[in-house]
């Protein structure tokens, strides 16, 4: 009977190594980002797109600075009529220091629906229909109320209606 039992565990631990290499498969979403103002990928940009199975697209819209407290867009991007359909576009917008800095109580409203309609018009004009947006700032301790007050202004809107 015992050497049953030291057969058993014999086997148990020689087959236990076997188990635990068995491949996991993981969803592997990739995603690059477009930080260019018009978006035209060369051929060579398309093909490793492909090649690297990429979905998701994350596409700079405009940048968002400021000079003399006056906030304005930068560099909008261009968006062709028919985008590409294998990929998911996620639209991005990047917000200054100087924008945050610039933000008061007063205009925080005004600059959070001029963004949005601003990225609402370019998504149209690119037959985009964004289920996200991402917002990319550098924010510092000095601007991070101001960074979640125009976030929170911006959810306001009702054209960023994703998650």
């Amino acid at each position: 009977m015992a050497r049953r039992w030291w057969f058993t565990v014999l086997l148990f631990v020689l087959l236990l190594p076997v188990q635990s290499c068995k491949k996991k498969h993981h969803v592997v979403n990739r995603g690059f980002y477009y930080w260019k103002t018009v978006y035209a990928p060369t051929q060579f940009e398309s093909a490793t797109l492909r090649k690297l199975r990429v979905q998701t697209m994350y596409i700079r819209l405009f940048d968002v600075d400021a000079a003399k407290n006056h906030i304005y867009p930068v560099a909008p991007v261009r968006l062709p009529a028919s985008p590409d359909p294998s990929y998911k576009y996620i639209p991005a917008i990047f917000i200054t220091q100087r924008a945050l800095l610039a933000l008061t109580p007063a205009n925080i409203s005004t600059v959070a629906v001029s963004i949005s309609n601003m990225a609402a018009g370019i998504c149209a004009g690119g037959n985009i229909t964004p289920q996200e947006i991402q917002i990319d700032c550098d924010w510092t301790s000095s601007t991070r109320i101001r960074y979640f007050e125009l976030l929170r202004a911006l959810k306001s809107t009702g054209f960023f209606k994703g998650k």
